[in-house]
């Protein structure tokens, strides 16, 4: 997947993500409630476009997903 500026998840934890995300585009999130960070996602992104997958989160979760700054995301 990186080949194709891609991020590829499978069944990958919720805390997982956020870390990779924060490592690797500098992003980073601020969530509510703990126990969203063991929540498994399988997702495949482009990496330019990481609101995507918020927004497939807040679906999914049905979480709110608020851009605070720049860099900054608030799960709750």
């Amino acid at each position: 997947a990186w080949i194709d500026n891609k991020m590829a998840f499978s069944k990958a934890k919720i805390t997982e993500i956020v870390a990779q995300f924060k490592a690797e585009l500098d992003i980073d999130f601020q969530v509510k409630v703990d126990s969203l960070l063991e929540r498994k996602v399988s997702a495949t992104i482009t990496e330019n476009n990481p609101e995507l997958l918020l927004q497939a989160l807040g679906e999914i979760y049905n979480l709110d997903v608020k851009k605070i700054n720049k860099s900054t995301y608030l799960l709750e």
